[in-house]
């Protein structure tokens, strides 16, 4: 037998008990309170050998499928509670030379999230919103890495700066099953499995878990495509504005100025929309009207408020709302199919060169 020391932030105090809870070694102190060490599963799995590894994943326990997050009160002198969600461990010995990444695959082997150790400098939210930068990415340090993931699907594409009136929009929150962890460390990756029950408090049937989990996915799906749709909106309304300063003064190029003119001010009705353009804080939805973006982030918060299946009028609200996005979204593949190449016909005609919407970025 091997003794090593494993201070981390324990007191040097005396020690009266010691239990392991669920997992986690719960160690009572004489004077000093208790002291929890969370999750004993990458402790009962390392080995003398992974300290000569390059990477190594560890295989997370089982996590809980839950909804409730814990509060923070950091101005109280209270425990800070371990984070939801799945806890990852993984060991590096070196910082990785490119970002290194971390997907979530289902059962199928399909990826359904996607985490890379890259910080991207990002417009996401306005200043007024607090953002957990730790969920953005995964850290890459040359010691032992822990990433807690949240169990939801990937989000809906991101809109800079977008203002919702009631909750940004989620992705799906997983339902019980078999997954898998997949880190990617220099071009070398690793797999582990992961299990996730079900809250035992929760008395939903599968069936209705699995029907709110089919909307929620629509839900994401629809606003990814509307999302993706605003930003190819903006990118081609700037394309459309530079096109008409270069032109401006030439006497051949009228036409293609004004034909433009008339694209860009169709597009912006078409955003107009999908998104509050005059929204820039909080408070704006308050004096202007609410949007789709708006109404299916809300629609999307009340459909995931509880294990339940969604309520006929939620499916209601989803139809409309989807009958709604789907009116603009035929204008603007009309924009794409017959405009545009209207456009891009009259300017090749005037030697002018030719545009289009640039693809969206992945999140």
């Amino acid at each position: 037998m091997h003794w090593q020391p494993l201070q981390l932030n324990l007191p040097t105090t005396p020690i009266h008990d010691l239990i392991i809870h669920a997992d986690d070694l719960v160690v009572a102190t004489h004077g000093r309170s208790f002291w929890v060490l969370d999750d004993l599963s990458p402790l009962r799995q390392v080995t003398a050998s992974i300290a000569a590894e390059d990477a190594h994943l560890f295989t997370p326990r089982t996590a809980t499928r839950t909804r409730t997050g814990h509060l923070r009160r950091r101005r109280y002198a209270i425990g800070e509670n371990p984070p939801d969600g799945a806890i990852l461990y993984y060991y590096l010995k070196e910082k990785p030379k490119d970002p290194a990444t971390l997907d979530l695959l289902d059962a199928q082997g399909k990826v359904i999230r996607h985490f890379t150790s890259e910080k991207k400098k990002t417009d996401e939210a306005p200043p007024e919103w607090e953002r957990d930068e730790e969920m953005e990415h995964i850290p890459a340090e040359p010691s032992l890495n822990l990433f807690a993931w949240d169990l939801r699907y990937e989000t809906p594409t991101k809109i800079p700066a977008a203002i919702y009136s009631n909750g940004t929009p989620i992705g799906p929150l997983v339902l019980p099953g078999k997954y898998q962890v997949r880190l990617t460390v220099d071009g070398k990756s690793s797999t582990a499995p992961l299990e996730v029950k079900l809250d035992p408090r929760v008395k939903a049937s599968e069936e209705d878990l699995r029907k709110q989990f089919e909307l929620m996915l629509k839900l994401r799906d629809r606003q990814d495509e509307m999302n993706k749709t605003i930003l190819a909106i903006r990118d081609l309304r700037t394309q459309l504005q530079g096109l008409e300063r270069r032109v401006a003064g030439r006497d051949n190029a009228k036409a293609v100025a004004s034909a433009s003119s008339d694209l860009r001010k169709k597009i912006s009705t078409i955003e107009e929309e999908l998104i509050q353009v005059n929204a820039k804080a909080s408070e704006d939805e308050a004096n202007y009207p609410t949007k789709l973006n708006s109404k299916l982030g809300y629609l999307g918060q009340a459909v995931d408020s509880a294990d339940a299946a969604p309520t006929a009028a939620e499916y209601a609200v989803f139809a409309e709302l989807d009958r709604q996005l789907e009116a603009q979204l035929v204008k603007w593949r009309e924009v794409l199919s017959k405009d545009l190449p209207a456009l891009n016909d009259a300017m090749q005609k005037n030697s002018v060169p030719l545009i289009a919407p640039t693809a969206p970025k992945a999140n």
